[in-house]
């Protein structure tokens, strides 16, 4: 049962938008829509996250998200996901070079530790669309890149 479906093309969603300070550090990262879709924009090299604030508690869950970047191959975007009572978060990363991580952080914390990390074929290179599909059952995460199994 499908229970949320977002084409990120509504500014209405609930995703944020305008000017965010990356985790009381000082950097700053811009969200919103341009030509109809959802943006991150980096004043900064490194990474930002935007929490949906639609966020519910579930133990099964498939996650399907399709991104790009429009900078540097070498940067990543992310699709993360977290126990809110644990106040702990897993977070897929995939570039634009093949790369991926699987990771973890404490909320509004950067990335702790990495679980694994490595290239797949299944990576779409450059500013080439990814989807990236997460299947958690119970304690048991599968992530797919493309349709194939990665992880």
């Amino acid at each position: 049962k499908k229970l949320e479906n977002d084409e990120f093309d509504d500014p209405k969603s609930g995703w944020p938008v305008g000017k965010s300070e990356f985790a009381k550090s000082g950097l700053f990262a811009h969200a919103g829509y341009e030509n109809g879709k959802f943006f991150i924009k980096n004043e900064f090299g490194g990474w930002s996250s935007h929490r949906s604030s639609k966020a519910r508690p579930y133990t099964n869950f498939v996650c399907q998200v399709e991104a790009r970047l429009l900078d540097s191959p070498a940067s990543y975007w992310c699709l993360g996901f977290g126990s809110d009572d644990r106040r702990i978060g897993v977070n897929v990363l995939i570039n634009g070079e093949g790369h991926f991580r699987v990771a973890y952080s404490p909320y509004g914390d950067i990335i702790s530790g990495i679980f694994l990390s490595g290239t797949h074929s299944a990576i779409k290179k450059g500013k080439e669309f990814n989807t990236v599909t997460t299947i958690l059952r119970e304690r048991r995460l599968e992530i797919y890149v493309n349709g194939i199994a990665i992880c």
